[in-house]
């Protein structure tokens, strides 16, 4: 269901974050893709001459990675604590920096996380990530859905801006057989302060951009884009 049904994320931010590497004149070296799901930004990473590292916590996605890029290296970790050598970008696409699976990503963690990136990157490297930023709007509560041949989910989701989470409560239709199975799955979600992430980012010794698009690929409503180069 997420290589069929979710997947162009993945394939549209990776295609502008693409054109975003080679206009800095990264076109080549180490990049890291924590967060890496199944490895469709790490292809496309490889096709254009990268070397690649991805992580993520679930087994089935490094598995899937795996099958779909061997010439990456996928490690099942936390993106908040693989070890790192030497590299020309960090990538963290799709919220990876806000999932609460490893605990809140609180003030000291995330500048200790910014400060570990900062130390590997090389001159004019590049670490960039999206997240879900709290605003001054009513709080994001709504229902979704997706469809495929053989699988649904329908998602409900609710904000609590005094806990500055998101939760994503799933109902997942699969087909087996002749059948359907039903299955709950939830998503813990940290709403994050962008004035708070920009500083963390600017006292570590970045030089930030913000956007609500990553180049010409459009972010859904409340995510931004931070490009933070080591300068």
């Amino acid at each position: 269901m997420h290589q069929v049904g979710f997947g162009d994320f993945a394939e549209g931010a990776g295609r502008a974050l693409l054109g975003i590497l080679e206009t800095r004149g990264l076109r080549d070296g180490l990049v890291y893709d924590l967060g890496c799901g199944d490895g469709r930004w790490a292809r496309r990473l490889v096709e254009a001459g990268y070397d690649v590292v991805g992580a993520d916590l679930s087994a089935a996605m490094i598995r899937r990675a795996r099958e779909a890029v061997a010439e990456g290296d996928f490690r099942l970790a936390s993106l908040w604590e693989i070890a790192l050598d030497a590299c020309q970008a960090v990538t963290i696409l799709g919220e990876g920096l806000g999932y609460a699976a490893a605990g809140d990503p609180s003030e000291t963690r995330l500048k200790g996380f910014f400060q570990r990136l900062f130390d590997k990157l090389q001159p004019a490297g590049l670490l960039a990530f999206d997240v879900i930023v709290a605003g001054p709007d009513h709080p994001m509560q709504y229902r979704d859905w997706r469809a495929g041949d053989d699988w649904a989910i329908l998602t409900e989701v609710n904000e609590d801006p005094a806990r500055h989470r998101l939760t994503r409560s799933m109902t997942i239709f699969r087909r087996i057989g002749e059948s359907y199975r039903r299955s709950q799955e939830r998503h813990a979600v940290s709403v994050l302060e962008e004035e708070k992430l920009v500083r963390l980012l600017e006292e570590t010794g970045f030089e930030v951009e913000v956007a609500s698009r990553y180049g010409d690929f459009d972010l859904a409503p409340r995510r931004r884009a931070f490009l933070a180069t080591k300068s």
